[in-house]
């Protein structure tokens, strides 16, 4: 039994997560910048969370800016977002 728990937990952890994130935007009745500061990134050979790359900002209700600090990661941030399975519209890229 312990063996099962251990195998599924990190797949239920994502689960837990990815409602958190949710339940962020849920509550507010606006974009915030949980929804999408965990999404995980390949940068340089590396996964890296979102937040540790670009400065993410809401300056409206219904729109999230992400600015890259390093410009070079913009495809490899692009990738992340459209994986990440959000149903997000990515414009002005």
């Amino acid at each position: 039994m312990f063996d099962v728990i251990l195998k599924i937990k990190p797949e239920l952890e994502k689960v837990v997560e990815r409602f958190k994130n949710d339940l962020a935007g849920l509550r507010t009745g606006r974009a915030t910048p949980a929804l999408v500061e965990n999404i995980m990134v390949d940068y340089y050979g590396s996964r890296v969370s979102l937040k540790e790359i670009a400065a993410i900002s809401v300056p409206e209700p219904k729109q999230i800016v992400i600015t890259p600090w390093d410009k070079n990661a913009l495809g490899d941030m692009e990738k992340g977002i459209r994986n990440s399975d959000l149903g997000i519209s990515l414009t002005g890229i």
